[in-house]
């Protein structure tokens, strides 16, 4: 809601200030944020939620609010029922959260840990390989420098924005910037294209998530029935639609907030996703492939399970028949567009074997009349023969005529 009624007073529209909450580290996502364009024409935010007292009761209702205006940005047609349930899911995590929550430096600690050294910015602090206490010393380090009030990090941009010097990368800071943020008011500056590039980490680890959707339980070696297989087929490409769906909102967010196409196509070229890109530019989907190595390790475990069990019939791996059908769906999927609904663009029943005796979806035909076996009996007078034959055939003729017919 101050979002939205600050957007209009500072020249930036509700679609720019949905667009900022893309790209905003996890913590601050339903906080109460005020957006402006400073006197550069650059996009700003800042964080109230820490300084504003009654924000633990308030912002379950700004939760809701700023979950709807980012929903009705992205896709006008999306009922309002979905954006009102994110948001109120956010505000009452965030109104528990006192409660439950460690402490900044603890939950800071166990963050870090959660994602494996990344900061929420995506930022890697150390080496996944690195001894286990190298890794305490540098989440500590980070907790007690980067995120705590007064913290170095703090004075140490106030410094270089006093003295007027570059950051570690180049960044250049404000003094009034820099002193909001020791009572936490400090602006934010949004760069779409750095913002960007952490959240195609997102999407690559989501494109592998959802591929393992499918190989661990088809390549788990136990018994598999085709049906199963073709199942999890559907529902790892449902959940690699939602991966594209999520980095197409991220790009549109990003083209809002006045990303040039230019970088955008030297970004995703960078990070070896141009392919993907271009997709999702066109509303594209790609289903992820079946590659040899996954056919040929489910034939070997296949084999294994027949060799020790001869004696049963038991479902196992993918074979041709499978093949030929999960082949098939993805061929389909190739077709699929990225603004319509999965479910209702492709069907798991349409797959799926028919079971003996199982119904289909095609309609039964209207009752037909029975055939006349012969047609032109239905002509013939009750003597046996024609007029025509009558007049123009002899006597012996005539006989055999009827016994061709079965009268004589």
């Amino acid at each position: 809601m101050a979002s939205a009624m600050l957007a209009g007073a500072y020249g930036v529209t509700k679609a720019t200030a949905a667009a900022v909450r893309e790209f905003l580290p996890s913590f601050s996502e339903d906080s109460t944020l005020f957006v402006y364009k400073d006197d550069n024409g650059d996009i700003k935010y800042i964080d109230t939620s820490g300084a504003m007292v009654y924000d633990t009761v308030v912002n379950p209702i700004q939760s809701v609010v700023a979950g709807v205006e980012r929903e009705r940005v992205f896709d006008e047609d999306d009922p309002l029922i979905k954006g009102v349930l994110k948001g109120l899911a956010g505000g009452i995590g965030r109104f528990v959260s006192p409660y439950v929550n460690e402490s900044i430096y603890l939950n800071t600690i166990n963050n870090l840990f959660v994602r494996n050294g990344r900061t929420a910015q995506g930022r890697r602090l150390w080496n996944p390989e690195a001894p286990w206490g190298e890794k305490i010393k540098e989440a500590v380090k980070y907790a007690l420098t980067e995120v705590a009030p007064l913290s170095y990090k703090q004075m140490e941009r106030l410094r270089l924005a006093g003295f007027d010097l570059p950051g570690p990368r180049g960044e250049k800071y404000e003094v009034k910037d820099e002193l909001a943020g020791l009572y936490g008011m400090r602006p934010i500056k949004i760069d779409p294209i750095k913002s960007l590039n952490y959240k195609i980490n997102d999407f690559k680890s989501g494109v592998r998530n959802t591929r393992a959707l499918f190989t661990s339980p088809v390549l788990k070696g136990g018994v598999m029935k085709q049906e199963d297989i073709i199942e999890r087929y559907y529902v790892a490409n449902q959940q690699r639609f939602k991966t594209f769906l999520e980095m197409q909102r991220k790009i549109e967010a990003a083209e809002i907030l006045k990303a040039k196409n230019v970088d955008l196509i030297k970004l995703f070229g960078k990070r070896q996703e141009s392919k993907n890109f271009a997709l999702i530019q066109r509303d594209r989907f790609s289903p992820f492939k079946l590659t040899k190595d996954t056919i040929r390790e489910s034939k070997r475990q296949a084999d294994l399970i027949n060799e020790n069990f001869d004696d049963l019939q038991i479902p196992t791996g993918i074979d041709r028949s499978t093949l030929n059908i999960l082949f098939k769906m993805q061929r389909e999927m190739y077709k699929l567009k990225l603004n319509k609904d999965f479910d209702q663009q492709i069907k798991l029943e349409d797959f799926l074997p028919k079971k003996p005796g199982q119904q289909t979806n095609v309609a039964p035909l209207p009752q037909q009349p029975m055939p006349n076996v012969n047609p032109g009996l239905a002509q013939i007078p009750q003597g046996g023969l024609t007029p025509t034959e009558n007049a123009l055939l002899s006597d012996a003729e005539k006989q055999i005529r009827l016994r061709q017919r079965g009268l004589a």
